[in-house]
């Protein structure tokens, strides 16, 4: 298996809601999107030196001045949870800036290194998989993956975009379009990864399956096809 490109360092100094507390199944619905993307964006970064950058606050809502100095090929997210996100929101993610400057950190495309997301506590959220949720719950991976989106500087799609789920052929509503119902699980889907390209990210193309695989596929049809 190849070497990550870069990782998502997630930053919890900010959390004072302890929503992520270590060892919470939320942080590791966290770490688990975190690991999504690290396992699909393949761009190189180069690191950024001592340096203020600017995020929000996801405890506050206000602005937070961060001390950044950040190895490479890594971008850096504060995280954390609140009440009364504006407008009733699930959650929200940004992207960070430098100051007073930008640092380019990729020629001709980057000059990013992270941002913050925050999730509100007004929800009943549903941490326990990836893929599952409870009913009259809310999805939190689903929304995790829309706000780390959001900090790698993917807007949101058109409401009720249609796409497949990435790496299937399984239709699903995009995960970066504006709305997550409750009792819903929203993966990232190939427009997702579209936007991702749109905004420079480079994305690893999807393996293909090994001749063994195939081969054991074909002899799998051949025994369904006898048994028929």
């Amino acid at each position: 298996m190849p070497a990550k490109a870069f990782t998502i360092q997630l930053d919890y100094s900010l959390d004072s809601s302890s929503f992520f507390s270590e060892g919470s199944a939320e942080r590791d619905r966290l770490e688990d999107a975190a690991a999504f993307f690290e396992g699909v964006i393949t761009t190189e970064l180069t690191a950024v030196p001592s340096s203020t950058g600017f995020a929000t606050d996801p405890s506050s809502g206000g602005p937070a001045f961060l001390s950044l100095n950040i190895a490479a090929d890594t971008i850096v997210v504060y995280v954390g949870a609140r009440g009364s996100i504006g407008g009733g929101a699930l959650g929200e993610g940004s992207s960070g800036s430098f100051s007073p400057v930008p640092i380019p950190r990729e020629p001709g495309n980057f000059a990013t290194w992270g941002g913050s997301i925050a999730v509100s506590t007004d929800f009943t959220w549903d941490a326990s998989s990836t893929n599952s949720v409870a009913a009259g719950e809310y999805h939190l991976y689903s929304l995790l993956l829309h706000e780390l989106g959001h900090v790698l500087g993917v807007p949101h799609l058109a409401e009720g975009l249609i796409s497949t789920i990435y790496g299937t052929s399984t239709p699903q509503e995009a995960a970066l379009d504006p709305t997550l119902n409750i009792s819903t699980v929203k993966l990232f889907t190939d427009a997702d990864i579209a936007g991702l390209e749109t905004v420079g990210w480079e994305i690893a193309p999807i393996p293909e399956p090994s001749s063994s695989l195939l081969a054991v596929l074909a002899c799998l049809g051949l025994l369904f096809k006898r048994r028929r």
